[in-house]
């Protein structure tokens, strides 16, 4: 019936337009990560992070750590091309100058991924809590935001 075929004309044309807007956000979240200046984190937000300049002072990634994202809207997760790709601004200059170093992980691990990235001050998730096939994934997917200082790690 023309009811019918109206329905399934409107269902796809709503999909195709639902699906362009959000690829239209994802395109602006990553312009907007690459302008933004790096965030400066306070006492409370940075203790946990991974500090360079002391490498004895290392957090270890267990399965019982405790992460967060060290600052809220300072990551965002595409998927493109069949991967999951993590846009953060924590590497960007001062003043602008070299463009977005972004982290690319399986899509299987996007899940993991984005309860990490929803996990902000004062929550806390435990890394074995974090949804994934195996242990060992996901304290590697905790430990590659951690080394890349996206996220605060806190033992238990």
């Amino acid at each position: 019936t023309f009811r019918d075929r109206a329905r399934t004309a409107i269902r796809r044309v709503c999909r195709e337009a639902l699906a362009a807007l959000d690829d239209g956000c994802d395109e602006l979240a990553v312009r907007f990560l690459a302008e933004r200046q790096p965030p400066v984190l306070g006492p409370h937000e940075s203790a946990g992070l991974l500090d360079p300049a002391r490498p004895a002072d290392r957090a270890e990634v267990l399965p019982n750590s405790l992460v967060r994202l060290a600052r809220a809207g300072a990551a965002r997760l595409v998927l493109q091309d069949g991967a999951a790709v993590l846009y953060h601004c924590h590497d960007n200059v001062r003043g602008g100058g070299d463009p977005l170093s972004p982290m690319e992980f399986e899509v299987d691990d996007a899940p993991a991924l984005e309860q990490i990235l929803n996990t902000v001050p004062p929550d806390w998730i435990r890394v074995g809590d974090l949804v994934h096939g195996d242990v060992e994934e996901k304290v590697g997917v905790a430990r590659a935001l951690y080394e890349e200082g996206i996220v605060v790690v806190k033992q238990v």
